[in-house]
């Protein structure tokens, strides 16, 4: 018999380690759900000020990332601040163009015209799939 509750439980839970459970398994399915789900898809956000000629330059190499991933893989959502600057406010855009990454996480922010193409890419594909493709 033991003497103590905490010593009785670590007893029961070291009888057999090497079991697995019913619940062990839904957990591992559960975590896989999850890491499939978000790393598969990639939520952009660009800020952009009018129709201006670096607005036009971010748009274009942004769409030019976007052609370059699978079918319905990337989704894009354009935001001009004159027209939302309720949305440029809430997101502390203080320069545009802006392109936020929501999804996959981490957030990252690229702000500038969008010009060097390297640290777009960078930035826009996740981080597992940075590793794999190196």
């Amino acid at each position: 018999m033991c003497s103590s509750a905490w010593i009785c439980a670590a007893r029961l839970s070291q009888a057999d380690p090497l079991k697995k459970s019913k619940n062990s398994r839904s957990v591992q399915a559960f975590d896989k759900a999850l890491s499939e789900g978000p790393e598969d898809q990639v939520f952009l956000r660009l800020y952009l000020a009018g129709a201006t000629d670096r607005s036009r330059v971010a748009l274009k190499r942004v769409l030019q990332q976007c052609g370059a991933e699978p079918k319905g893989r990337c989704k894009l959502e354009v935001i001009d601040v004159f027209q939302k600057p309720e949305m440029a406010r809430k997101n502390q855009i203080v320069a545009t163009p802006t392109l936020i990454r929501h999804l996959p996480l981490p957030v990252r922010r690229l702000i500038g015209d969008l010009s060097d193409i390297s640290s777009l890419y960078a930035g826009f594909r996740p981080q597992a799939t940075r590793k794999a493709a190196t």
